[in-house]
């Protein structure tokens, strides 16, 4: 099924929670702080195939959010990805990406409150590849875009969330068929799911993300990050 297929299901699910948004928001006020993160990360991600092969990225980086919690939050980060791909000599490459997420629907339940919303990002870099066994060096641009829907729940300084949805992963190479009969887009899965713990309650905190990944392959990312 093509990418904007799943996009389209996604969004009309959204939709409808965001209508029942306006009757949740009087009965459930949100009072959430606004603030702006500045850490790090380190996520693998087993994104894709090429052919019957796994393509496995690495991407260390840092990372700026800016968080509403009314309304979501969005970031940029910049890093250095690597990547893994069987008969494939792959040199690693700056990589950017901007991303974020839109609550639609909130409900203040004292004992856990939840929120869902809609989740996107994309993620851009470029690769010099050539072949193991000996061949011709090509540069490969990389760009992978996913929308997701959200579900996340706060226990104290405990926040676990779910993410599902799909992913978009482009291998656009400049030399034609330098990938034989693999396919350069590939739309896949795209679910995650992990925990946010505040080590302060106050504005002013640190924060660790643990998140586990299932895209083409199992994967897995961490981040941390101070907010101001």
């Amino acid at each position: 099924m093509r990418m904007h297929h799943w996009a389209g299901r996604v969004l009309a699910v959204v939709g409808v929670l965001a209508a029942m948004s306006a009757t949740s928001a009087v009965a459930n006020p949100v009072d959430d702080e606004v603030g702006v993160g500045m850490g790090a990360f380190f996520q693998v991600n087993g994104e894709r195939k090429v052919g019957d092969n796994d393509a496995t990225f690495t991407y260390p980086g840092a990372r700026l959010t800016a968080r509403g919690q009314e309304w979501g939050e969005g970031y940029a980060d910049l890093g250095w990805e690597s990547v893994d791909l069987k008969h494939y000599d792959v040199n690693g490459a700056l990589a950017y990406g901007v991303g974020g997420t839109l609550w639609c629907w909130k409900w203040r339940n004292a004992t856990a409150p939840v929120s869902l919303g809609l989740a996107g990002d994309c993620h851009m870099s470029e690769h010099a590849m050539a072949p193991s066994g000996g061949g011709g060096q090509t540069d490969v641009r990389h760009t992978s875009m996913d929308v997701q829907a959200v579900v996340k729940a706060r226990f104290g300084s405990l926040s676990p969330y779910v993410r599902v949805g799909c992913m978009e992963s482009r291998l656009d190479p400049d030399q034609d068929g330098f990938f034989g009969n693999a396919d350069t887009r590939s739309t896949v899965p795209a679910i995650q799911g992990g925990f946010e713990y505040e080590f302060d309650d106050q504005v002013d905190r640190f924060t660790i993300d643990v998140e586990a990944s299932y895209f083409s392959a199992p994967g897995a990312a961490i981040r941390f990050a101070y907010w101001f």
